[in-house]
């Protein structure tokens, strides 16, 4: 897989738009649940993406 480009960008941005992106958030926390977070992906218990604040 190679690097993203701005066309990339701009074709995702595009997209969200239309409304024809979504995605799913399956964990959304401070920095601090990293790990256990992290353990949750690697077995496979997560669905969709992990979003972790740093503040």
């Amino acid at each position: 897989m190679g690097a993203v480009t701005p066309a990339d960008i701009g074709a995702l941005l595009g997209l969200a738009s239309q409304g024809r992106l979504r995605v799913e958030m399956g964990h959304r926390g401070d920095w601090s649940s990293a790990g256990p977070v992290l353990r949750e992906m690697s077995a496979g218990r997560l669905r969709g993406k992990a979003v972790l604040s740093v503040a």
